[in-house]
């Protein structure tokens, strides 16, 4: 789902995606808005039409999966609002270059040991 203006610019998107392996389900990947058109419900209206659509195409989805991160608040709303519900609760972790050599540098260096 693309939503553009009057000049033709991409104002608001939404992705989704039908795999015939899980005919009942429909995977929704990402939903972006513009950022000075934000505020606006634009993101939920994309949303909303694209759930339309897909059920129009394929009647036989019965569920939604998407995801989100947990600090998107925005969107997050807009999900609850829409009827999602949160089922798993993943996490993703990362750390930067600095804090991992600063850790590896307290810890002594592994060996691999000979063998005969």
């Amino acid at each position: 789902m693309l939503l553009r203006d009057a000049n033709d610019e991409v104002v608001a998107v939404c992705d989704a995606s039908w795999n015939q392996l899980y005919p009942d389900r429909m995977f929704q990947r990402l939903t972006g808005v513009a950022r000075h058109w934000r505020g606006k419900g634009l993101a939920k209206g994309v949303k909303a039409i694209m759930l339309q659509l897909v059920r129009e195409r394929h009647p036989e989805v019965v569920m939604a999966v998407t995801q989100n991160a947990e600090v998107n608040a925005p969107m997050l709303a807009i999900n609850r609002q829409l009827g999602f519900a949160a089922h798993r609760h993943d996490g993703a972790y990362q750390i930067g270059t600095e804090s991992l050599r600063a850790f590896l540098s307290t810890r002594p260096l592994a060996v691999p040991e000979a063998r005969a």
